[in-house]
């Protein structure tokens, strides 16, 4: 029988886990523009950039609110980087779609998206297991499942 993490570390697991599954889908974007071009990597694109936007909205709505009663400083940290995320999604797409996306971009946002889930572990996920009840880690989970739920599968 599996495991199941203690409600105070629950946060932290769970979107930590989102995190290495979109590193882990961006990556298989840069693989499909290295072996068969533009046209997989955009299929992949479409939902990685879904499931990105769907992590951060759940993120801006269900987190930040209360981060920013108890941390503001930090939680404008965050709320700073996750408009710099979403600009890199909107500009790497018109690239992909374009068919002038450079490997070496796509690799900047994997890097960028990594150094950003380890800060907002450190400043924000720490904090919410800490601090928040269970019925609001639990509302906070619930969101991103169905916000995921949505998000469109490649055909392949």
């Amino acid at each position: 029988m599996p495991s199941v993490p203690p409600p105070s570390s629950r946060v932290r697991t769970h979107l930590m886990s989102d995190h290495q599954e979109l590193e882990d889908e961006l990556g298989r974007v840069v693989e499909a523009l290295e072996a068969a071009g533009h046209a997989q990597a955009q299929e992949l694109w479409i939902p990685f950039e879904a499931r990105t936007r769907a992590h951060l909205d759940t993120e801006d709505n269900h987190l930040l609110p209360a981060l920013f009663r108890w941390r503001r400083r930090e939680a404008r940290a965050i709320v700073e980087e996750h408009k710099h995320i979403r600009g890199r999604l909107v500009q790497l797409a018109k690239a992909i779609a374009a068919k002038k996306a450079k490997l070496s971009e796509i690799q900047r946002l994997f890097d960028e998206l990594r150094a950003h889930a380890r800060n907002e572990e450190r400043r924000m996920y720490a904090w919410a297991d800490e601090s928040l009840n269970l019925p609001a880690k639990e509302a906070l989970m619930a969101a991103l499942a169905a916000s995921i739920a949505v998000v469109p599968r490649p055909p392949f």
